[in-house]
């Protein structure tokens, strides 16, 4: 007679590791950032700030490397996600302050950071979601078929090895990560290319790329700035109207306007 040997629970060491590391990095953020809010960000203090970021990259980093580690070696995924999402979230909310925050001749406005990381964060949010959650309907649909061939799958036994959910997993966010890029990032482009700070010209790039925009984009973004009344708005409409890139139709008005 065959005993069956009782499957033991999932680890969920690495995950906790991850978030306490995760949370040892904010702590390190806070302090740099106290340092340079309270203390100043030049003399004696910017090495005290320079430290405290450095740190903070580093436990983020780590606190990254261990939740992977933690998926990849099958243990439960709750403390790992948090951590992903948090990370993400905060590389978001980083890059989106930098927009006000970083000189506009600095690399990061030259590689476009403040809206590249935010779009593919929230893509990768999107991505993951639907990963998941078609892997476990396909397990879930084998499983029943299996069931209702006779041939159920013992109680207590992992359905798909993890290689397999890892694969069909990456498969589906690839996919769903590129559409959704594909659909949010034109619109915020668009207007980082027209943003009101930059030295337009500039950078090769912001305005070679605002001046090939789709026209429905270039529309779209125009009819959305042309019904706000901030000085940011009006500058940021005239930028769109100078690329060309609206409905003729709108350039003809607009000339009539100002004839």
């Amino acid at each position: 007679m065959a005993v069956s040997t009782p499957t033991q629970p999932q680890s969920s060491q690495l995950g906790r590791d991850a978030l306490l590391v995760h949370g040892l990095a904010c702590v390190f953020a806070a302090g740099a950032v106290g340092t340079g809010v309270w203390l100043g960000m030049e003399g004696e203090y910017l090495p005290a700030v320079a430290v405290g970021a450095v740190a903070t990259f580093v436990l983020i980093v780590w606190s990254a490397i261990l939740a992977v580690r933690a998926l990849w070696q099958g243990q439960r995924a709750p403390w790992p996600a948090v951590v992903l999402v948090l990370g993400g979230l905060e590389a978001a909310a980083v890059c989106l302050l930098l927009l006000w925050g970083a000189r506009r001749d600095s690399l990061v406005f030259a590689l476009g950071l403040p809206v590249f990381v935010p779009v593919f964060v929230l893509a990768s949010l999107v991505g993951v979601a639907v990963a998941w959650w078609r892997v476990r309907r396909a397990e879930k649909r084998e499983l029943d078929a299996g069931t209702r061939a006779g041939t159920p799958v013992p109680q207590g036994a992992a359905p798909w090895p993890r290689q397999r959910c890892w694969k069909r997993g990456v498969a589906w966010y690839a996919a769903v990560t590129a559409l959704a890029v594909a659909v949010l990032l034109p619109f915020p482009l668009f207007l980082f290319c027209l943003w009101e700070g930059q030295e337009y010209g500039r950078d090769w790039w912001q305005p070679w790329l605002a001046e090939h925009t789709p026209v429905v984009v270039g529309e779209t973004t125009a009819s959305i700035l042309s019904h706000m009344n901030g000085p940011t708005a009006k500058t940021l409409y005239a930028r769109a109207l100078s690329t060309g890139r609206v409905a003729q139709a709108r350039l003809l008005s607009e000339l009539l306007v100002r004839a």
